[in-house]
């Protein structure tokens, strides 16, 4: 998609991919700037950082880093007035989920619905405490009625290990 931009002006993209080039380089007048190449399975481009751009994403041009970049097209502000794909932030890949999730929900039945199933999903909560939510939704198949409870004892850590052991325990659902 980069490289027909023109069809893409304001658009809010998001994209992710790993670093494959690094260049951190220093313009005629002195000023640094950096130029790095994201590839993912569809194929790759470069993006070019400079002034205050560059000193504020410069830690994330890693090579081998994997990256998730949001940003739009816009119509740069010097020269001839092309359109440019203007980054606005840039997140470690593996950390996205637990920076944006809203909550962690955990669906159970009420036919399910146990001190023991309670006791294990509480220990699995006290394993990965964090700073995400934790919401108990309650569903009774029978009378057709649901109940979402949000936890003031637990929030959680939505990794994928939590997620794996919560899967063991009951019926989960992550709500980004």
């Amino acid at each position: 998609q980069f490289n027909e931009l023109e069809n893409l002006v304001g658009r809010e993209l998001k994209i992710g991919g790993i670093v494959t080039t690094v260049e951190h380089r220093t313009t005629k007048t002195g000023k640094p700037f950096g130029k790095f190449y994201i590839e993912d399975y569809t194929g790759n481009t470069s993006f070019m950082l400079f002034g205050e751009d560059y000193l504020k994403f410069r830690n994330f041009m890693n090579t081998g880093w994997f990256l998730f970049i949001e940003g739009s097209v816009v119509k740069n502000t010097w020269g001839q007035q092309n359109l440019e794909f203007k980054i606005r932030n840039i997140d470690l890949l593996n950390e996205i989920g637990i920076k944006r999730s809203k909550g962690v929900s955990v669906r159970v039945s009420t036919t399910d619905l146990t001190a023991d199933l309670i006791g294990k999903i509480e220990d699995v909560c006290t394993e990965f405490s964090g700073n995400t939510p934790l919401f108990l939704k309650l569903k009774d198949d029978n009378e057709n009625i649901s109940l979402e409870l949000m936890s003031r004892r637990f929030r959680v850590n939505p990794v994928n290990d939590m997620v794996r052991k919560m899967k063991k325990v009951a019926d989960v659902e992550i709500n980004f």
